[in-house]
């Protein structure tokens, strides 16, 4: 068929970010304006947050999200990525002086970017939660949101390897 060609492309890159493949690697800036790389955090369980200041239910997501990360605060094993795609870096950086309850690590990668995580995640819209696994992998492509509660924190153990019995 002469559509082949092109379901094999969609359906590889698609593939590449089910459960079990290799996260895409991106890139980002602190609000010190200094690099992210994703791939820093190898070794890590990583649950991103895709957001932004002008979402309405990303913003309401953060005390959830406060009481998760307090959850999992005596953890070294476990990082909270917020990746804020604000295209105005300056209301994003007030954002964060004016929250500080937004806790964890904080970058900013434009809508517009090369390193775009909405392209390399096949996102498309936001409030959006992926978690990585200490290998890199793709835990949970569209992981819970901090406001389903219990069920993110089971799955967050789940991904750190912690069962029922170790808790």
């Amino acid at each position: 068929s002469i559509y082949q060609p092109t379901l094999d492309k969609e359906y590889r890159s698609w593939k590449s970010i089910s459960t079990g493949e290799f996260a895409p690697n991106f890139s980002a800036l602190y609000a010190d304006s200094t690099a992210f790389q994703l791939s820093d955090l190898k070794g890590k369980v990583v649950y991103i947050d895709i957001w932004a200041t002008w979402c309405g239910p990303c913003i309401q997501e953060i005390p959830d999200m406060t009481e998760i990360k307090n959850e999992f605060a005596v953890r070294d094993d476990i990082a909270f990525l917020n990746v804020s795609i604000d295209m105005n870096v300056d209301r994003w950086k007030n954002f964060l002086n004016n929250h500080p309850e937004m806790t964890g690590i904080n970058v900013n990668d434009p809508r517009d970017s090369d390193a775009d995580v909405f392209k390399k995640y096949k996102v498309s819209g936001i409030p959006r939660y992926i978690i990585i696994d200490k290998e890199g992998k793709i835990f949970a492509i569209d992981a819970y949101r901090p406001s389903n509660g219990q069920k993110l924190i089971d799955q967050l153990n789940e991904a750190l390897g912690i069962h029922d019995s170790q808790m």
